[in-house]
C-alpha cells in the first residue's frame, strides 16, 4: 500500500502540469466582408470586443460552394471574404456561424 501513493503522485503530476498551462486564444479579430468580426474556433469560445479598421472589399464573384455540414454548435456555413494578414488581400473562405 505504501508504494501506491508515490505511483499516484507520479501519475497525477503530468495532469497537474497540463491543467496549469495558459489557454490559447481561440478567437481572433478578422476582417470579414469589410467588417471587423470575431472568428472563433468553437461556438462556445469567449468573444472579446473586436475593433479594427478594415479596408474596402473589392467586388468579386462568389465562388460556387460545395455543400458543407456545419460543425457541432454552428448553424450554417457560407463563403465570405476574409482578409489574409500576410498578403493584405481578401480571400474567399468558408465561415461557419
Amino acid at each position: 500500500m505504501k508504494w501506491l501513493l508515490p505511483v499516484l503522485g507520479l501519475l497525477g503530476a503530468p495532469y497537474a502540469a497540463l491543467s496549469f498551462t495558459p489557454a490559447q486564444a481561440a478567437c481572433s479579430c478578422e476582417c470579414v466582408d469589410g467588417e471587423a468580426v470575431n472568428v472563433c474556433e468553437y461556438s462556445y469560445d469567449y468573444k472579446p470586443y473586436c475593433s479594427r479598421n478594415c479596408p474596402f472589399v473589392p467586388y468579386s464573384m462568389k465562388p460556387i460552394q460545395e455543400p458543407v455540414i456545419p460543425p457541432v454548435g454552428m448553424k450554417s456555413c457560407e463563403q465570405r471574404q476574409v482578409m489574409n494578414r500576410q498578403t493584405r488581400r481578401y480571400e474567399w473562405r468558408t465561415v461557419c456561424e
